[in-house]
């Protein structure tokens, strides 16, 4: 699984890009991060821009999240990947 590393109020939004197999932008009408902490699952809602979507993480405390991306082309939300979110301490 991939782990995205960030430093919380250094990093501009996190962008993803769905793609077909052929390597081809797809858009859909919504998209949404998922993040499972301790204690919830944190939702954020991507901001289409162009082929891509911006997502503004939470300020979370350092440790591993598994974060689970999905996206919505009018039939109900359906799950694209897992990846591991990272959020680096310190100044």
């Amino acid at each position: 699984m991939t782990t995205i590393p960030y430093k919380p109020d250094a990093s501009g939004p996190f962008v993803m890009r769905f793609e077909d197999d052929a390597g081809e932008a797809i858009t859909y009408a919504a998209t949404q991060l998922r993040i499972q902490t301790q204690d919830a699952c944190i939702a954020i809602d991507g901001v289409r821009v162009g082929d891509e979507y911006e997502f503004t993480l939470p300020d979370l405390p350092p440790r591993l999240y598994v974060v689970s991306a999905y996206y919505a082309a009018g039939d109900g939300w359906r799950f694209a990947r897992r990846m591991n979110l990272l959020p680096e301490g310190g100044c």
